[in-house]
């Protein structure tokens, strides 16, 4: 069944003001919430039944680190804000977590 995902933001400075609505239509969607302990390396978010990501967000309430494979350079997401990718191609997703307390992790991901 396919999803339709929007997402709309503003962006205001250096006299640009831009509003835009973002809708893609994907095949697969898959939300989900985590806990992820102080020290864990490189835990693997379930994309259930996407194969590969075309929409990919994730949010968490403590610092953790983003990587798309075990080689990438890691991401921080920094607490109590989100990461969007649009058009990323993603077929996995490890997040580690340094911050020396429990992440509460939430995620949506939406492809084929």
């Amino acid at each position: 069944m396919p999803y339709i995902i929007r997402v709309g933001f503003t962006l205001k400075g250096g006299g640009i003001d831009v509003s835009k609505l973002q809708a893609l239509a994907e095949d697969e969607s898959v939300y989900g919430e985590m806990e992820l302990a102080t020290g864990v390396t490189d835990s693997s978010i379930s994309f259930g039944p996407v194969t590969t990501a075309d929409i990919l967000y994730i949010e968490s309430d403590q610092q953790i680190t983003f990587r798309q494979a075990a080689a990438d350079t890691g991401s921080p997401i920094d607490a109590n804000r989100f990461m969007l990718l649009f058009g990323t191609s993603a077929t996995a997703v490890l997040l580690s977590n340094a911050s020396g307390s429990t992440a509460n992790v939430k995620y949506l991901i939406g492809g084929v």
